[in-house]
């Protein structure tokens, strides 16, 4: 009979550690889901910015971005295809709204100082650079 209680007790806390190990790695793989989401994020918002950023520095002139702003601001369109979108139509043909927002300042006759801001899912990416002609 005392074997019996032993056997039991052994039992019940083998299923308990059992029930720790598991809770533990589905607490591991659903954070690891949750850091792979934001990196993916991050890493697309840090692309379009570098996309934009050779767009404004590479196809545009200077005297062609600020014909394009209002009030020192250019806002785009922040959407999933706008890196596709990019590859076919210059940067002012996408839409327009919220999301992408490119700030500049006049530095002197021959340079920007332009500062690109992108917004989604909680997060911001920035990146700014200086614009010659």
């Amino acid at each position: 009979m005392k074997r019996k209680g032993v056997t039991l007790i052994e039992t019940i806390v083998s299923l308990m550690i059992l029930m720790i190990v598991i809770t533990l790695f589905v607490a591991l793989v659903k954070d690891y889901n949750i850091n792979l989401t934001s990196r993916k994020t991050k890493e697309k918002l840090s692309r379009i910015t570098y996309c934009i950023m050779n767009e404004l520095k590479y196809n545009c002139t200077k005297e062609n971005i600020i014909s394009q702003s209002n009030a020192n601001k250019i806002e785009l369109k922040n959407y999933d295809n706008i890196l596709e979108d990019l590859k076919c139509k210059g940067l002012f043909e996408v839409d327009k709204g919220n999301g992408i927002t490119i700030s500049f300042s006049d530095n002197s006759d021959d340079s920007l100082n332009v500062k690109i801001s992108i917004y989604e899912d909680g997060f911001t990416e920035e990146r700014e650079f200086i614009k010659w002609r």
